[in-house]
């Protein structure tokens, strides 16, 4: 049991090979990591494993993930690490969830909100802004585009959270 839940528990060795593919495949997706894990790379990483385990926990019942444990020793031979100085080492991983779909807090909106889209408009965070000098309507001392930039982004992000994080971007000198 964990945290009081009957669970199954799986062990077994970690398909290091594949597992640094899905990793590489998973880098690759993303803006900064594309090209990080080559290849070869994978290939020098894969050769130096000489052990590995993993162990996952999951709920009886409802399957749901409770812990994951993993062990990883490794050893590159004289030349082939790929980071100067380590000449091998164990990594011990544990991911543990405790009360997993249990409710923690309640989010209740301000009484005298306003959308989001709001947020431009006279008296809205461009104003508070522009008095710190970040000027998003161009009322301070060498003002950029960039606020303006913004405050459209955010209008068109409407209520999307996604799209408002990415107008974060415009921010940028």
């Amino acid at each position: 049991t964990i945290d009081g839940v009957v669970t199954d528990r799986i062990s077994g060795r970690l398909d290091v090979r594949r597992l640094l593919a899905d990793v590489a495949a998973l880098l690759d997706s993303g803006p900064k990591g594309a090209g990080l894990l080559t290849p070869k790379l994978q290939a020098q990483i894969a050769t130096a494993v000489k052990s590995s385990k993993v162990q996952i926990w999951s709920g009886a019942d409802d399957h749901v993930l409770r812990q994951l444990t993993g062990v990883v020793d490794f050893t590159f031979k004289d030349g082939t690490s790929p980071i100067t100085g380590l000449d091998g080492g164990r990594i011990d991983l544990r991911l543990r969830l405790d009360d997993v779909n249990a409710t923690s807090f309640e989010v209740t909106a301000p009484k005298r909100a306003r959308p989001l889209s709001e947020l431009g408009e006279d008296d809205g965070i461009g104003d508070l802004l522009s008095g710190l000098g970040a000027t998003f309507r161009g009322k301070a001392s060498g003002a950029r585009d960039g606020g303006e930039a913004f405050l459209r982004c955010i209008k068109a992000a409407g209520s999307d959270a996604a799209e408002v994080a990415r107008c974060s971007s415009k921010l940028a000198p």
